[in-house]
């Protein structure tokens, strides 16, 4: 594993064998830039190949149900855990008949592209 300081430099790396690069600035800048331009994102965690890992707060599907929404089928996104406000652990496989309430944090995962592109 090797840090690199700019995309040049984890392409040399690359070419001279390491297997694992890193650059920690750009994973920071891309994180800020995220969460920037996505209101309601509260953390995400990239897991590679173009999956992602979001955790989210609900405003505009208050009052709707996962059954409602039908992420999966409409967008390739499930929701793998809810908390409620009041909650400290989430809840995985959540029930999909129960009413969502503002400030309910969901935990999203999909295709980077189709998970960005939801407005909870």
């Amino acid at each position: 594993i090797a840090k690199a300081v700019s995309g040049e430099h984890k392409e040399i790396l690359c070419r001279l064998g390491v297997r694992e690069v890193v650059q920690p600035e750009m994973d920071a800048a891309r994180h800020t830039a995220l969460r920037v331009n996505n209101p309601g994102m509260l953390d995400f965690l990239d897991v590679g190949n173009g999956i992602l890992l979001q955790q989210v707060t609900v405003d505009a599907w208050t009052g709707k149900t996962l059954m409602d929404l039908n992420l999966p089928n409409k967008h390739k996104v499930m929701v793998v855990a809810r908390k409620s406000r009041e909650e400290t652990k989430y809840y995985f496989v959540p029930d999909p008949r129960t009413p969502l309430v503002k400030g309910d944090c969901l935990m999203l995962v999909g295709e980077e592209k189709a998970v960005l592109s939801l407005s909870p």
